[in-house]
């Protein structure tokens, strides 16, 4: 269990109303390459959809917390955005009645599009990313929002290659996120959950490989987002029944 994170949400049960629990994040919040995957729900922002029916964490959170708590949980995951992308779309993203934003950003952030210029060094990326992160966690404090981020899961042998047709090279990669995130968090003391790390364990304990959980060596197979949605769970202090606990 994460204390500082748990502290926070335990605010959320038993409260006066049902809480409204916002999620920010990219294709891994958004569900894609689970099972059922599709932008068919409600509108988000620019061009991207709820992902109402897929199988992912975010849509396990949802349907557990509704049930347990009478919680209402709204995924604003968009495939493919960056932390620069959220923070230009902040006011659409995060809403005046959100109760919690938890936000698992940062993945795309790692990389260079060609079509953005020179590619920076090693140290530029990694200082202009740490502003961004500063910059989106500031915002929240202004605003009095409670935000949990969290630091996401491992890629496998990240690499320079072709996304949505546009070259781009991999500047810093998956654990360097990680490290940022954990850098402004303690920072400014705001809650983290650190997937990174707890999905490393969970294979490390289990003795399997992490591409058994993943899709593409990137995004979650079916097992990975259930592990993840257990790990979040974990780390948010909240217990799941004894015959659904065993993973």
């Amino acid at each position: 269990m994460n204390m500082q994170a748990a502290k926070l949400f335990s605010q959320f049960i038993l409260a006066d109303k049902p809480a409204r629990i916002k999620l920010l994040g990219d294709s891994i919040t958004h569900g894609h390459s689970g099972t059922g995957y599709c932008q068919d729900g409600a509108h988000i922002v620019d061009g991207f959809y709820r992902n109402d029916h897929g199988y992912c964490w975010a849509n396990l959170m949802r349907d557990f917390l509704a049930s347990q708590y009478g919680m209402q949980v709204i995924n604003n995951g968009c495939s493919g955005t960056t932390i620069r992308n959220t923070l230009e779309n902040f006011d659409e993203l995060v809403e005046d009645d959100d109760d919690l934003v938890i936000c698992n950003i940062g993945t795309n952030s790692r990389l260079h599009f060609e079509k953005d210029g020179p590619c920076p060094s090693r140290e530029e990326k990694l200082r202009l990313v740490y502003r961004q992160m500063s910059e989106l966690a500031e915002k929240f404090q202004k605003i009095r929002k409670p935000v949990i981020f969290v630091a996401n899961i491992p890629a496998i042998n990240e690499e320079d290659g072709i996304c949505a047709g546009e070259p781009y090279y991999q500047v810093i990669h998956v654990n360097d996120i990680h490290d940022l995130w954990v850098k402004v968090c303690c920072e400014r003391d705001i809650p983290l959950i650190d997937l990174y790390t707890a999905m490393n364990d969970y294979c490390d304990v289990h003795n399997i490989p992490l591409n058994d959980l993943l899709a593409d060596r990137l995004h979650p197979n079916d097992r990975g987002y259930e592990v993840i949605f257990r790990l979040m769970m974990r780390q948010l202090g909240i217990a799941l029944p004894c015959k659904e606990a065993q993973y």
